[in-house]
């Protein structure tokens, strides 16, 4: 029954991200705002299961947020009634440019703006070039259903097309590379998630979540990390351009090196001077005869827990940065889940063929 309910949400997260792929590059060729700003509610509202769905963008004054929903375009906006950025769920996303998720099934329904209750909300900022262009946001009036991770992982990649779209839409037939680039990106990583999602073998989730990575990243080296909860050390769990042989016997506790200190505290780390870098294990160089320069490092955090971490080294074409951050935790997101999925069917696989 387990393995049932594994490939049965296995195949539900399948064609989430195969639906959202499609959706996102319709979008992305619309030229109206109101047709982008329609579609992106629409879609918003259908990957979350949810009552009802908002975009919130900026007043020209930057001080207050106007709503777009079905009921409200961007022609009859001005209308519609705002939130202040500075006290409110949305202002408070807008502002520090992270996801917001809340509910409240028991008890009153929260308060969203004067006269809307709901019993669960989640937001995420519209991103583009690391400015928050405004808010994309979902909500149940009525419904006892609070929303989850893999709502806010969805919700987040939609964003992200939304955001090129309405952006794309503003300026028309103005070309900037740098939004083709990030198109590209973001079709990369749903290609990457698709294919590591899609399995529910451990070794072909790995080996495929290495090649799509290297394939995708102008890097020297990089390997993943999973985290044994009981004795408190990392093992890696495959890498690439550095000897396997060597860095398989490496054994860390999670106080030891910048990848211990990241599955340690759940927060990331990028330096483009690792040598400087006071938490750095010399002696993993010293063993696999690498030399690491730069590195970006993010934990795989599944369910609010830290199972591992994701390690990339050496950028080729420049310095790590926050755009790279952005792209490795989203993907370690996706790696989260596809690992999981994949340790609790090995799990079940080996509880079912005891005697």
């Amino acid at each position: 029954e387990q393995i049932r309910r594994l490939k049965v949400e296995l195949s539900r997260q399948t064609n989430e991200m195969q639906t959202l792929s499609k959706i996102g590059k319709a979008i992305t060729t619309l030229l109206s705002v109101d047709e982008v700003l329609q579609r992106v509610l629409e879609t918003a509202t259908y990957l979350t299961d949810s009552e009802e769905s908002t975009i919130w963008l900026p007043d020209d004054e930057g001080k207050h947020l106007r709503p777009y929903d079905r009921q409200h375009s961007i022609l009859s906006s001005n209308k519609a009634p705002t939130l202040p950025l500075t006290d409110s769920q949305a202002g408070q996303v807008m502002q520090s440019g992270r996801p917001l998720r809340q509910s409240a099934i028991s008890g009153e329904k929260m308060k969203v703006k004067t006269g809307y209750f709901a019993r669960a909300v989640l937001y995420v900022p519209l991103q583009l070039r690391g400015i928050n262009l405004g808010v994309l946001g979902v909500s149940n009036r009525s419904a006892y259903r609070v929303f989850s991770e893999q709502d806010e992982f969805l919700l987040t990649f939609l964003a992200d097309y939304a955001a090129i779209a309405l952006e794309n839409a503003r300026v028309f037939q103005a070309t900037d590379q740098a939004l083709a680039n990030r198109l590209e990106e973001l079709n990369t990583l749903i290609h990457i998630t698709q294919t590591i999602t899609a399995s529910l073998d451990l070794q072909e989730v790995i080996h495929l979540t290495i090649k799509q990575v290297h394939d995708s990243w102008h890097i020297e080296a990089s390997s993943l990390w999973l985290l044994d909860e009981a004795a408190q050390t990392l093992r890696v769990l495959t890498n690439v351009g550095t000897a396997v042989d060597k860095l398989e016997k490496l054994s860390l506790t999670v106080k030891q090196g910048i990848v211990g200190e990241v599955v340690g505290s759940g927060k990331p780390i990028y330096t483009n001077n690792v040598s400087s870098y006071e938490s750095h294990y010399h002696q993993a160089d010293e063993t696999t005869g690498f030399h690491t320069r730069s590195l970006l490092c993010v934990p795989l955090i599944f369910r609010g827990k830290v199972t591992g971490a994701m390690q990339l080294l050496n950028k080729k074409d420049g310095n790590f940065n926050e755009a790279d951050l952005k792209r490795a935790r989203a993907i370690a997101a996706a790696i989260a889940i596809a690992v999981n999925n994949a340790l609790l069917f090995d799990k079940a696989e080996s509880s079912e063929r005891r005697p």
